[in-house]
C-alpha cells in the first residue's frame, strides 16, 4: 500500500523523486536486514530470530501512527459513494487502462515467482546447495548495496529515457541472470555466482520500481 500513499503526501513534481527515496530505504533494509537475519539465527536460533522480526513490525507501527495524511474528497462531495463501488471503479479503472493493465501483469507475474522462490530459497541454499546458514543472507545484502546508489540516479534514467523504455528494459535484463541458480554448484562457488544475479537485479530493480510507482 506503501506506493498508494506517497502521491498523498508530496506534490506531483516530487512524486519520482520521493518514489526514489523509498526505493533507498528499502535497498537499505536489504543490505544490513539479510545479513544481520542469518546472524541472529547463527546466533540465537530462528525462533528468537523471530522476535527480533516482529519487534522490528512493531517500530513500523509506531510510525505510522504518527503519520498524518489528508486525502480530500472527490469533487468536494460530502456524501461518498459505497466503499465497493469504488473499488469496482477502481478495478474497471485499472483493467481498461492500455498501460496499466500491462504494468499489472508484469508486477503480478513477478510478486507470484518471487513469492515462490522466497518460500523454497532457504531450502534450497542449506539441503541442496549446502550453504550455511549464516551466509544465505549475503546474495540479499549485495542486492541492497548495489541498489542503493541506483535508487539515486533512477529518476534521471526514468526521464532520460522515459517511463515506458525504463520500465521494460530493466524488467528484462534484470531478472534473466536469475535463471542462472537453478544450475549451481555446492559450496563456495555457489556463494560466489550467486552473488552476479543478484548483484544484476540490484542494478536495474530501482529503476523498474521508481518508474512503475
Amino acid at each position: 500500500a506503501s506506493p498508494a500513499l506517497v502521491p498523498a503526501l508530496v506534490d506531483r513534481d516530487h512524486l519520482i523523486e520521493a518514489n526514489s527515496l523509498m526505493r533507498m530505504s528499502q535497498s537499505l533494509a536489504l543490505a544490513t536486514g539479510p545479513g544481520l537475519g542469518g546472524a541472529l539465527v547463527e546466533l540465537f536460533t530462528a525462533p528468537l530470530a523471530i522476535i527480533f522480526d516482529c519487534a522490528s513490525y512493531l517500530v513500523s507501527v509506531v510510525i505510522l501512527a504518527f503519520t498524518r495524511i489528508k486525502e480530500p474528497r472527490r469533487g468536494g462531495e460530502e456524501h461518498q459513494e459505497p466503499h465497493f463501488k469504488q473499488i469496482g471503479e477502481g478495478l474497471k479503472t485499472l483493467f481498461g487502462s492500455r498501460y496499466l493493465r500491462p504494468m499489472l501483469a508484469v508486477t503480478g507475474v513477478g510478486n507470484f515467482a518471487n513469492g515462490m522462490w522466497n518460500a523454497i530459497f532457504v531450502l534450497y541454499f542449506i539441503r541442496v546447495l549446502h550453504i550455511s546458514a549464516g551466509y544465505i543472507g549475503l546474495p540479499l545484502v549485495v542486492f541492497g548495496i548495489v541498489n542503493i546508489p541506483v535508487a539515486v540516479v533512477a529518476p534521471l534514467v526514468t526521464r532520460r529515457f522515459g517511463v515506458g523504455r525504463s520500465m521494460i528494459s530493466s524488467a528484462i535484463v534484470g531478472h534473466l541472470p536469475m535463471l542462472l541458480i537453478p544450475f549451481l554448484s555446492h559450496g563456495w562457488a555457489a556463494i560466489v555466482l550467486l552473488i552476479l544475479p543478484y548483484a544484476v537485479a540490484g542494478l536495474f530493480s530501482p529503476v523498474f520500481n521508481v518508474a512503475w510507482q
